[in-house]
């Protein structure tokens, strides 16, 4: 098993929200459980490495774990709008092709 795994298992983190409003003015909710699920399954192993890093640090200093998973959390809501932001682009180009194959 992995470092981070074992790690977020033997924590006892609460369940936390946070609200965070995107560069479109939409709010985006995200929990300290999500990040958590999302870190696990989507950061490559460098990545990963570099949140363990971060992590050890704040164990070892006595520090807040959860002020770090909204970092995390926010820049994933920022990273997630923005690709979502570009699929809405393409999706709309995609139908203007489409609708001016149909029409002609």
């Amino acid at each position: 098993m992995k470092w981070l795994e074992t790690y977020f298992k033997k924590k006892d983190i609460k369940l936390k929200a946070w609200k965070f409003k995107d560069p479109n003015g939409r709010w985006h909710t995200i929990t300290n459980h999500q990040t958590i699920e999302i870190i696990l399954a989507c950061t490559s192993e460098e990545e990963q490495q570099e949140i363990e890093t971060v992590l050890r640090r704040i164990d070892f200093e006595g520090g807040d774990i959860d002020h770090f998973l909204e970092h995390l959390a926010k820049g994933i809501v920022l990273e997630t709008s923005r690709t979502i932001e570009q699929i809405d682009m393409t999706n709309r180009l995609k139908l203007k092709e489409y609708k001016k194959e149909v029409t002609g």
